[in-house]
């Protein structure tokens, strides 16, 4: 039952939402309006940015609301001014600076009654009874705070009503009433849940921590501040972080664990000096500064002390103050600087009754009684000791440890209750669900069994249907690809024409010009001039010879005619030989033409093929190789593959052309460096040759300086590996 318990107070956390995100977001919706509103849409943007940021950045609040402030008085907008007038009197309340908070708050109020609104009346009473809280006026802040309740209960605004019971708690609390104070924690707990709210329900988990480290139950108390911690930190509340690290760091003090406390005092001082909020600074010094005590660490301790009092004196925060002079009368009596601690006491005892700070009186006569034990002034020690009993029996008397319990027993059968309630709910809600499903189950079955049978059915058509259209589709592939080829066809004859009409004209009519002038004017020409004209026709004659047999086996490739005879030969043998078919060519243009294959690097490849690939290859590199340039081959070894390179130093290949090389779609026709014309199939040819011997074939060139044409073979088993 406990742990349902548990669970259901955890689920009522969980369920209420988080705004952050959407807060930050509406702020700079906000900002972002502010340049082009009206003076009226204005005021009310200001105002209520300076609402929104009040704890996250007090000091924006006092900037928009002082901004805010002044157009209302502009146009005498009595609204808008008493929300600037709050707004101001938050601003300087969260940075501690609480008598102008008091001074605005107050100002507020009295704008609210001129507008006789109930609800801002009442939000003004409560908020002046913030600030006399803060400023240890517990009399005062009692008051005020019972005012703005009487307002929340006549309009039964359950919100209202749960932050005066919180406030009204704090009170009681810091005059050790502390049976009325848990009281009325409990109310504002009830009726927090009952609203969801996060931000409300992290203060009174807060506050219910407190009582329980007053009672010195500590293990409570640091449950209960460690679950406020954690709502506080999702919805990015700085100034409640700071007052949950401050009062963790308060009990491991009480544990006698000082190393942990100081931990959290210092992050409280961080983020406080972050927000500049001085009541945070403050308390967070004297946290430390009373750490360092229980460290007998005292010259530090009394550094912080002091820092700490300046502050808490400037903001006018009686209760700190009355604490900050007990914590130094603790290090007087600890350095046995008993006057000095007398001092502190006098002065702290005098602020602690007339405000009726009961636990602080307490500790105020504890210490006296410690002081005059220490001097031997016995009776006077005894009489402090008394006093100090009789007001901690009176806080902690049998009376109100018994009201307590009966708050606690009220409060967990309340809880108790609510949880069978919701139990009950949940029953009704199962047995109404289980029907459901039955239901549910049966009509599944029904339609799960029709749903199949038309399955069938369609599953069937959808088969029939499918089988039609594979066939179809496979039909109309197979038109799409004899289309395709077809399409290769004729583009692969029209280039074939097109070399033909362009590339044998030429030659042709090179040929027959010749021919023409010896038959015609043979006795007209010296013997020199015959000779020259005769060495033109032959090489017109050898270029088309050449053209015609690359044409030949080109034209095989493309009708299936040429079939590949694999043999094992000597590549080194092969090179040499096409060599020497063209050495008198080199030798005309003073050419070097040199193999370095190795004897007996041999490969599995057509011969006739592998001649025609070095035929073209050689004769491309001597065609546009300079004068007095080289052209060289050479081999190496590559896993199960022979790359054999043919490399020339002319005048290379623009990089827009070497992507052209192979393809016969693309014209890249470049004269040699003795004008020799060429047609671009050997190339092609040479493309085919090579892939149909298992090969690939590249070309590499730095343009104006060398070319490479590197292929590639099967190596024959005996000379297959890698070097």
């Amino acid at each position: 039952m406990r742990h349902l318990l548990l669970l259901y107070i955890l689920t009522l956390i969980l369920l209420i939402p988080s705004v952050t995100t959407y807060a930050n977001s509406e702020i700079d919706s906000l900002e972002n309006l502010l340049p082009k509103a009206s003076v009226e849409e204005k005021m009310k943007i200001l105002n209520n940015l300076a609402y929104k940021y009040r704890v996250k950045n007090p000091e924006k609040t006092l900037e928009y609301a002082n901004q805010a402030l002044h157009l209302a008085e502009s146009i005498n907008d009595l609204p808008e001014k008493h929300s600037a007038l709050s707004n101001l009197g938050m601003g300087y309340r969260y940075l501690g600076n609480y008598n102008d908070a008091l001074t605005y708050q107050q100002k507020a109020l009295e704008a609210a009654k001129q507008l006789d609104n109930e609800k801002n009346m009442a939000l003004e009473y409560n908020r002046i009874g913030i600030i006399y809280k803060q400023l240890g006026i517990c009399s005062n802040a009692l008051e005020y705070y019972l005012k703005a309740l009487n307002i929340r209960e006549k309009l039964n605004d359950k919100s209202g009503i749960a932050n005066l019971y919180n406030n009204i708690g704090n009170v009681y609390r810091k005059r050790g009433d502390l049976d009325l104070a848990l009281e009325y924690y409990f109310k504002t707990l009830k009726v927090r849940k009952e609203l969801k709210d996060k931000e409300g329900y992290a203060y009174i988990l807060n506050n219910i921590g407190n009582l329980y480290a007053d009672l010195k139950i500590y293990d409570q108390a640091l449950e209960y501040h460690k679950q406020s911690l954690k709502v506080k930190e999702e919805l990015e509340n700085k100034y409640g972080i700071v007052t949950s690290y401050k009062n963790i760091g308060d009990i491991y003090l009480q544990l006698d664990k000082p190393v942990k406390a100081l931990k959290y005092f210092q992050q409280a001082l961080n983020i406080a000096k972050e927000m500049n909020d001085k009541n945070g600074i403050a308390t967070s010094m004297t946290g430390i500064g009373k750490t360092y005590i229980a460290l007998n660490k005292y010259s530090i301790a009394e550094e912080y002390l002091t820092k700490s009092l300046e502050i808490i004196e400037d903001i006018g925060d009686k209760s700190g103050i009355i604490n900050s002079y007990i914590s130094f009368s603790d290090i007087y009596i600890q350095l046995g600087k008993y006057p000095e601690a007398l001092a502190f006491l006098d002065k702290s005892l005098v602020l602690a009754e007339k405000e009726n700070f009961l636990e602080n009186i307490s500790q105020i006569y504890l210490n006296y009684s410690i002081i005059y034990t220490k001097t031997g002034q016995s009776e006077k020690a005894l009489r402090y000791y008394i006093k100090y009993s009789a007001i901690g029996d009176s806080i902690f008397n049998s009376e109100i440890s018994n009201k307590i319990t009966e708050l606690q027993i009220k409060q967990k059968s309340e809880e108790l209750e609510t949880e069978k309630k919701l139990l009950e709910e949940q029953n009704k809600l199962q047995q109404l669900s289980n029907k459901r499903k039955d239901q549910l189950i049966y009509s599944l079955i029904a339609i799960t069994f029709l749903v199949l049978m038309l399955i069938v059915l369609v599953y069937n058509r959808y088969r029939n249907k499918q089988i039609a259209h594979k066939e179809l589709t496979e039909k109309n592939k197979s038109i799409i690809k004899s289309e395709k080829k077809l399409r290769e066809a004729n583009a692969t004859k029209d280039k074939f024409f097109s070399i033909i009409a362009h590339d044998l004209t030429n030659p042709f009519n090179a040929i027959l010009g010749f021919a023409n002038l010896l038959r015609q004017e043979y006795d007209y020409h010296s013997d020199e001039e015959k000779r020259i004209m005769i060495e033109n026709l032959n090489k017109a004659a050898g270029s088309t010879y050449k053209l015609l047999q690359n044409l030949l086996e080109w034209s095989k490739t493309q009708t299936g005619n040429l079939y590949i005879q694999p043999e094992v030969i000597d590549m080194s043998i092969v090179a040499n030989e096409n060599i020497s078919i063209f050495r008198s060519v080199a030798q005309n243009k003073k050419i070097k033409l040199r193999s370095y294959i190795p004897f007996n690097t041999l490969i599995t490849a057509d011969k006739n093929m592998v001649n025609s690939i070095l035929r073209n290859l050689i004769s491309n590199a001597i065609k546009f190789t300079r004068t007095e340039g080289e052209v060289e081959i050479t081999s190496k070894k590559n896993r199960n593959f022979l790359e054999v390179c043919i490399t020339d130093n002319g005048i290379g290949i623009e990089p827009e052309n070497l992507k052209k090389l192979f393809n016969i779609n693309e014209q890249c026709q470049t004269k040699g460096t003795a004008n020799e014309n060429g047609s671009g199939l050997g190339l092609i040819l040479c493309k085919e040759f090579v892939e149909k011997n298992g090969g690939k074939i590249r070309a590499e060139s730095i343009f104006e300086k060398e070319s490479k044409f590197i292929f590639t073979l099967p190596l024959a088993d005996s000379n297959k590996g890698t070097v």
